[in-house]
């Protein structure tokens, strides 16, 4: 626990990351800002490039950060984990042939949940997958401990590429399958849920687009996903609403404004009522008013969820 320190200025050509790998680590309540990563290396990520069997919560970066194969705001590459209340606001570029995510590049059998994005994602390759959030999700099968699922995440990125382009994820494997273990039933809260996306995308360039995601396994789940249709034109998951709409509580059906969201009616897209932790800091983004107005809860995110490490 950073116990919300805020750690500036971090730049470095020969490194692309603050932390290279995490292994059953938790790390929560810390701030990079202005960070710099331009090593052209396999991987990068603000917090870690590696992050396997942890919880990150409450980890907001800025910056610019750049490298190879799995690139991500805040993780480049995670698997078994859980990325919970986290931010990024800056710009990713991603070398060769890869996955690149707002959040996370490449994410297996995770749970990415309450995250945001503002900035850019560029990438000049062929073959690459990016989205607002994640550039590929995938899990056919589930640790015991975690709901692999990408959930009430906000994206807004203007992204250039010429490969897969998503609103949320590019790439999405987060299958729905039976385990003995649960009975044999399917397996509730999985895939994308209730995220919504504003991302812009360089039509010209993108093999395959979709507002929420441009690819999927035959299996994927899709529940009460929204983007602004006037920004990444694919209808292959969720349901594209006009600049309008996005600001209105009625759009976004199925969504709990009781205890999740909350909205200014006509002034801005809906954002959370909670966040992890007390006390607790909220980045703020200029095109991101209401985060000014989340109000805490009775108890924390972690607690309400049941966030615990493995």
């Amino acid at each position: 626990d950073e116990n919300n320190y805020t750690i500036k200025g971090l730049h470095s050509r020969d490194a692309n990351s603050f932390i290279r790998s995490l292994h059953g680590a938790k790390v929560s309540n810390l701030y990079l800002e202005d960070v710099k990563f331009s090593f052209s290396g396999v991987g990068a990520g603000g917090l870690a490039i590696y992050c396997d069997g942890s919880v990150v919560t409450n980890v907001h970066v800025s910056g610019k950060i750049e490298g190879a194969t799995y690139v991500g705001g805040v993780c480049g590459n995670v698997d078994g984990s859980q990325i919970v209340n986290c931010s990024f606001m800056g710009s990713i570029v991603g070398f060769g042939i890869g996955s690149f995510g707002g959040v996370v590049g490449e994410s297996a059998f995770s749970d990415i949940s309450y995250c945001k994005t503002s900035g850019y994602i560029d990438s000049d390759k062929e073959g690459v997958d990016i989205g607002g959030i994640c550039g590929k999700a995938v899990a056919n099968d589930s640790y015991s401990y975690i709901y692999p699922r990408i959930r009430y995440c906000i994206a807004d990125m203007k992204i250039t590429a010429q490969g897969n382009i998503g609103g949320i994820v590019a790439q999405n494997y987060i299958q729905n399958v039976r385990r003995e273990a649960f009975g044999d039933v399917v397996i509730k809260n999985r895939g994308l849920i209730d995220n919504y996306s504003l991302c812009v995308a360089d039509s010209s360039m993108a093999t395959t687009k979709g507002g929420i995601c441009a690819a999927f396994g035959e299996t994927s789940i899709d529940i009460n996903n929204f983007y602004d249709r006037t920004g990444i034109s694919g209808t292959v998951f969720g349901k594209g609403l006009s600049p309008e709409n996005m600001k209105r509580k009625a759009s976004f059906t199925n969504w709990d404004f009781d205890n999740v969201w909350t909205i200014q009616e006509e002034e801005s897209t809906p954002y959370w009522r909670i966040c992890n932790g007390k006390p607790y800091r909220v980045v703020c983004f200029s095109n991101f008013p209401g985060t000014l107005r989340i109000t805490p809860a009775e108890k924390t995110l972690a607690e309400r969820e049941g966030f615990e490490p493995p």
